[in-house]
């Protein structure tokens, strides 16, 4: 099988998800850059994981296998496997999602073409229930702080697990804070406030977005808490001028705020009163907005006990919200190249046979909130 030593070790946190978990160990052991080495971190499942990677182990000599010997939750397990690392380049990898042939190529063209970055990151391409395919368009390039620390803060980038890094990255920055929801986020923030990262509008990940995830309601206070902590860990960054810290707050703030009101009206749309009326008190207590604050606060009650104002408001909230959702997605359809999203939605019909049923358990690792991309 593999004659000269792994370079990247590709850790895949798991947890009660073995049909899906086949498909992402597979599409590692599919990659064009044979140079590497799978570990699987199961997080206490309990059922048919140990043998499904027992017998892809057989296989192949590359796959090894750790069991917790209890569930230590998604993102400290994330964090142990990233400790156990012993390869100069690593990724991460989500137990539903999987890696496209040529991810590894891409990304290790990437630092040999610019030996000084810290990460080299692909695109994420997302997969919906539905069988729709959206490509992201990451900017294409080498940056270094702070441009490329206020690229990351203000766009939707690749997902942590469409990157790989250098080891290096462990020592220098840590690991992922287990403590903070956004983990994702805080992590690639450390980093490219300090080191030069390059990115590749190639296509590396294959993010699957299940029919229940999309739909399941996190508590709308813990990601409002963690995104004002980031906030805070912004302004504290010894390496980030005051300007830079001023124009990320500005933005955080602004984005957070809409965030928040969009998943208010959401809210109410749906018949969801009450998550509209603490949507209403976030922003009135969180953001000083007391205009929306309001506006929204009068809204929820009056669907809530003004019945000849319920439906007619409904329909149009669910109107504003899905031309607002619509024209989000066409602006970044647009940016999408046809030819890189043609190549993807016949990729995905490829592998679409190894997809297992969506009704599964949060990402490697026992039950979480639903988990939030790229700051959204």
């Amino acid at each position: 099988m593999q004659t000269s030593p792994p370079v990247i070790s590709a850790i895949i946190p798991t947890y009660r998800r073995p049909e899906m978990l086949e498909r992402a160990i597979r599409s590692v052991l599919n990659q064009t850059y044979p140079h590497l080495r799978v570990r699987v971190f199961d997080n206490a499942s309990g059922d048919e994981t140990a043998a499904v990677v027992a017998a892809i182990g057989r296989e192949d000599s590359r796959v090894a296998y750790y069991c917790h010997p209890e569930n230590i939750g998604m993102s400290a397990n994330f964090a142990y496997a990233m400790a156990h690392v012993e390869t100069p380049y690593f990724s991460m990898l989500s137990d539903d999602d999987y890696y496209h042939p040529t991810f590894y190529e891409t990304a290790m063209d990437g630092f040999a073409r610019y030996p000084d970055v810290m990460l080299s990151a692909a695109a994420t391409v997302m997969v919906h229930a539905n069988g729709s395919v959206q490509v992201g368009s990451p900017a294409e390039g080498y940056f270094t702080p702070p441009e490329g620390f206020l690229l990351w803060t203000q766009t939707r980038g690749p997902a942590v697990t469409s990157m790989v890094f250098r080891r290096d990255v462990i020592e220098r920055v840590g690991l992922i804070d287990q403590t903070i929801f956004h983990a994702d986020i805080d992590y690639l923030w450390r980093i490219t406030a300090r080191f030069p990262f390059v990115t590749s509008a190639r296509p590396g990940l294959i993010f699957t977005i299940h029919a229940r995830q999309s739909t399941r309601q996190a508590d709308m206070e813990t990601p409002v808490r963690s995104y004002l902590l980031l906030r805070e860990r912004v302004r504290a960054t010894p390496d980030v001028s005051p300007l830079v810290r001023k124009t990320v707050d500005a933005f955080l703030r602004a984005r957070l705020s809409r965030s928040v009101l969009y998943a208010g009206l959401a809210a109410i749309g749906k018949g969801d009163d009450r998550h509209g009326e603490r949507a209403a008190t976030i922003l009135r207590t969180s953001f000083d907005q007391k205009g929306r604050a309001a506006l929204l606060g009068l809204l929820a009650r009056g669907c809530g006990y003004i019945p000849p104002v319920r439906w007619p408001a409904r329909l149009l909230v669910r109107a504003a919200v899905h031309a607002a959702t619509t024209l989000a997605q066409f602006e970044r359809d647009t940016r999408s190249n046809s030819a890189l999203r043609a190549e993807i939605t016949a990729f995905t019909r490829q592998v679409r046979v190894l997809s297992a049923p969506s009704g599964a358990s949060s990402r490697g690792g026992g039950p979480q909130p639903v988990r939030q991309r790229g700051g959204e």
